[in-house]
């Protein structure tokens, strides 16, 4: 059975060994300035024995070491440069042992060297910077779109007063002249039924 998952610095894998199997090897890229740590853990169905070694292209030693049954091995390193790390793994059985079938977990996971000034500056505090610059920027727009809201919302206000002044002014006037004709009419009216002599 064979298991991969990979996420962005993360990958997990659980190889199955048989009596044809005499070793396989994973490359993993990494990439400078890395912190790389895992382990190394046979299933519990597992019969057999592993030795595991990780070394680079040009053979330089990061990891070495023989797992027994029900075992568990973890590993850390640091990697200054990008390489390319060759993982082998040799299975063994006992000589007694009539099943020829192992499976090994390998999870293998890299993050930053944050403990480097240098590395933690440009991968943790520079981007941690920026975002927060980045935020504030977009903080100011939100004020000043809102600042320009709060005016055209005043100038509205300032609008509709005018318009309820001038309602009324006009309002009033149309009373007034309203009143004025009417006032008139009657006037009017009573001189009318004077010469009529109905008054």
């Amino acid at each position: 059975m064979f298991f991969l998952l990979f996420l962005t610095n993360l990958s997990c894998e659980i190889l199955m060994f048989n009596e044809t199997t005499k070793k396989r090897e994973i490359v993993f890229d990494v990439t400078g300035d890395q912190i790389c740590k895992g382990y190394f853990q046979p299933t519990l169905s597992s019969y057999g024995d592993f030795k595991i070694s990780i070394i680079t292209k040009d053979g330089h030693k990061y990891f070495e070491t023989e797992i027994y049954k029900n075992e568990r091995k973890d590993f850390s390193f640091n990697v200054t440069d990008n390489k390319d790390l060759i993982c082998t793994i040799i299975p063994s059985w006992p000589e007694k042992s009539k099943k020829h079938t192992s499976e090994l977990e390998v999870h293998f996971e890299t993050q930053f060297d944050t403990f480097r000034k240098d590395v933690a500056k440009q991968v943790r505090v520079e981007p941690a910077t920026y975002s927060l610059t980045k935020i504030g920027n977009v903080m100011q727009e939100m004020n000043d779109h809102i600042d320009r809201l709060i005016r055209k919302m005043s100038l509205v206000e300032q609008e509709n007063k005018k318009m309820f002044f001038l309602a009324m002014v006009l309002s009033s006037f149309v009373l007034c002249i309203y009143v004025f004709v009417e006032v008139y009419l009657l006037q009017q009216l009573r001189n009318f039924f004077k010469t009529k002599k109905l008054i």
